[in-house]
C-alpha cells in the first residue's frame, strides 16, 4: 500500500468514532440513570457532546496518521499484503 487517501479514510473513521461515542454515551447514560444523584447537569451536557468530540478527534487523528504514513511509505516503502478471494454468501460471486 503506497498511500492512503486521507480525506475518505478520515471521514469513515470519523463516522465510526461518532457511532462508538454514541454507544459509549448510551452505556454511561444508562449507568448514570441507575444512580441519578451521582450525575450533575454539566456531566449530562458532556455526555451529549461526547460522540461529536470522538468523531472530530477520530477525523483529525486519522488525517494526521495518513499524512505520516504517506511520508514514511514514500521514503521506505509501504505495507505489503496479499488478497485472496473468500467464498461466502456475502460475496456476490459466491456460488454454493
Amino acid at each position: 500500500m503506497k498511500s492512503i487517501n486521507p480525506k475518505p479514510a478520515a471521514k469513515v473513521l470519523g463516522i465510526t468514532f461518532l457511532f462508538a461515542g454514541i454507544i459509549l454515551g448510551l452505556v454511561v447514560s444508562l449507568l448514570a440513570w441507575l444512580r441519578p444523584e451521582s450525575v450533575s447537569q454539566p456531566e449530562l451536557r458532556s455526555l451529549l457532546l461526547q460522540p461529536f468530540i470522538f468523531a472530530v478527534a477520530g477525523y483529525i487523528s486519522t488525517r494526521i496518521f495518513c499524512a505520516i504514513y504517506n511520508r514514511v511509505a514514500g521514503r521506505w516503502g509501504g505495507i505489503r499484503f496479499s488478497l485472496a478471494e473468500i467464498h461466502s454468501p456475502f460475496n456476490p460471486k459466491w456460488k454454493p
